[in-house]
């Protein structure tokens, strides 16, 4: 078998897409109906929230709810990302019903989207078919990928449109043709950008290859075409961001103080800056991006480029700006890098090229050339092994919501906004328990404070981890009607005095 290894373009292109795209499927099978649990639950949720919303209550397109309600007149409208991806999903619940398969179902899709679209993506750039199957290889093959195409997210997403963008935009380019194919990708990049406005970052990529297609002929088209396109994607982008910006100033502070439309602050230090670079690099970039068992192909593949490589073509250019996009939003964003792995997706293609470039080397060298193929074997192994733990063991969702959120939500009436205790996220409770309300304990106010407050807002209920006979100063006004587990079911008396 290792010596059929060096053959990967043997097989015809459908066969080694199909074939990739099997192996995914199966993998994920067993994952496929789980709730929301692992990294960023909470993040899972904002999307899987707003979803569930657009399929039991009355919104917008452009009006995505959350399940964070202050009062019976707050309909929960906040905007934090284009909502497409949130609004199939819940368009998806008309014809099944709510189900989790339904959320994780509809990104595996888009992830054997991005799969296809990463073969045509380096092909349009000018790869080799065998180079552009192993940078399919390997951009399918991380354990990033293989938890987020599978996991609510709108960082995969983006970067599937974009990279098809380019697959269909810049052959017509290449060939001077501006009909459905060009401004079909033209459409896919602004979709990209709305999806996530991390890839406006990465527009100075885009505006490389208008720029090198202008130098072969000086056709001043190219620039007026490209003018266009680049307006067609601002446009929209500076329409939606300032339709966010009114929502976000007027929705209560409950909901807009974890919705993020400003980049964070740079680290001042150089024991901070280093405090995040160590995981980025390590547990984030190597193990999650690249793999592993694919870090000899990157580190080879990098050397190799280095010596290699020219910019002045299309691909040396594309991905030194690339490079160079990624450091100006790194810098905007920098302090997420420690622990939000999808903060770097646009790294993943990086990942890619570089393991792709490295395997061609180690597998011609016939020294190298059965390490490369035992290293290759264990790239899937790994991709599972690695982000497993998170379903079994780190699912960041309590064990009584997981199993029987139904029996305690159940003794909560119809309508009855909830506070919740325990729950610093402050979205899953809520999601798991199919109610709404607010998380408190989020912010430097006493608890007694906080539940007064919220009652003067005809709140009545309290789910909480924490046992009432903990609250001492409540003990008089609230009588505890369900226990299940840790969580506790409170009920406060129509008035509440003084605590």
């Amino acid at each position: 078998m290792l010596a059929r290894l060096p053959t990967i373009q043997s097989w015809s292109l459908r066969k080694f897409l199909l074939t990739l795209i099997l192996i995914q499927m199966l993998l994920h099978l067993p994952i496929l109906s789980l709730p929301p649990m692992g990294q960023h639950t909470w993040r899972q949720v904002m999307g899987l929230s707003t979803a569930r919303n657009y399929y039991e209550e009355e919104h917008s397109f452009l009006s995505p709810a959350q399940d964070v309600r202050i009062g019976d007149q707050d309909n929960g409208v906040a905007y934090f990302e284009f909502p497409l991806l949130y609004w199939v999903i819940g368009q998806s619940y008309h014809l099944s019903g709510f189900s989790h398969v339904n959320g994780r179902l509809v990104m595996l899709v888009v992830g054997m989207i991005f799969l296809v679209g990463s073969y045509y993506f380096i092909r349009a750039l000018g790869a080799s078919e065998r180079r552009a199957r192993w940078f399919t290889f390997f951009a399918t093959m991380s354990p990033y990928f293989f938890y987020y195409s599978i996991s609510v997210s709108p960082n995969l997403p983006a970067l599937t449109w974009y990279i098809w963008s380019i697959a269909l935009f810049y052959p017509s380019l290449q060939k001077r043709e501006w009909g459905l194919r060009f401004w079909l990708g033209i459409g896919l990049l602004v979709l990209a950008t709305l999806s996530k406005a991390t890839y406006l970052f990465f527009g100075l990529s885009i505006g490389f290859l208008f720029l090198y297609e202008y130098t072969k002929d000086r056709n001043l088209k190219v620039i007026g075409i490209g003018s266009i396109a680049a307006l067609i994607v601002l446009l929209p982008n500076l329409l939606i961001y300032q339709h966010a910006l009114h929502l976000y100033e007027t929705i209560p502070i409950e909901r807009s103080s974890y919705i993020e439309l400003d980049p964070r602050v740079f680290p001042e230090t150089w024991e901070q800056i280093f405090q995040i670079l160590k995981p980025a690099l390590t547990k984030w970039f190597l193990e999650m991006f690249v793999n592993s068992p694919a870090i000899p192909f990157f580190v080879v593949g990098v050397v190799v480029a280095l010596r290699r490589y020219s910019w002045r073509n299309p691909m040396g250019g594309f991905w030194v700006l690339w490079l160079v996009s990624f450091l100006i939003f790194a810098s905007q964003f920098f302090k997420q890098f420690a622990e939000h792995a999808y903060y770097q997706t646009p790294l993943l293609l990086v990942a890619a090229l570089g393991s792709s470039i490295g395997v061609d080397v180690m597998l011609q060298h016939q020294r190298w050339k059965y390490i490369a193929g035992v290293l290759l074997i264990c790239i899937p192994l790994v991709m599972v092994g690695r982000v497993s733990g998170r379903w079994l063991d780190n699912r960041q969702v309590p064990l009584e919501l997981l199993e029987h959120a139904t029996e305690i939500s159940e003794v909560i009436p119809e309508g009855e906004q909830v506070m919740i205790i325990g729950d610093s996220s402050p979205l899953i409770y809520l999601y798991f328990l199919h109610r709404k309300g607010v998380a408190l304990g989020r912010e430097n106010i006493p608890l007694e404070e906080q539940i007064k407050h919220y009652h003067q807002h005809h709140f009545r209920w309290i789910v909480s981890r924490v046992p009432l006979v903990d609250l001492p100063s409540l003990q008089s006004y609230a009588q505890s009607v369900f226990t299940l587990g840790e969580f506790e079911v409170i009920r406060l008396n129509e008035t509440l005095e003084e605590f």
